[in-house]
């Protein structure tokens, strides 16, 4: 079934970990786009015989257009965020090694106070 279409969507929280990186695209595919790139971290607390385990993860985010805009104007370091997308993976190769990583496209971001 490869024309099959998949459900992506992902919820996740925590905070801005990166400086935000705002430009405006000027070649490839998404030429004249606005973008916004920043990592955040989220924390999960999972329950174990031994205790509680805090296990961090750190995921890349992209925002585009209006959602970039509303990010480069609101957003900043140490800020808590929401963030409603779907997960890409994106591929990169430098002195012939190849490279990819998992992050979120974000369609809504909602910054907490």
């Amino acid at each position: 079934m490869a024309n099959a279409v998949h459900m992506n969507s992902c919820l996740v929280e925590g905070v801005i970990t990166s400086d935000l990186q705002y430009e405006v695209v000027d070649d490839g595919p998404y030429k004249g786009k606005e973008r916004c790139y920043f990592i955040i971290t989220s924390n999960k607390f999972t329950r174990t015989p031994s205790g509680i385990v805090k296990e961090s993860s750190d995921f890349g985010v992209n925002s585009w257009d209006k959602v970039a805009k509303y990010c480069h104007k609101n957003g900043r370091k140490g800020r808590e965020v929401r963030i409603t997308g779907s997960l890409k993976q994106v591929k990169w190769g430098k002195d012939d090694q190849k490279y990819s990583a998992v992050i979120i496209e974000a369609d809504q971001i909602d910054f907490r106070p």
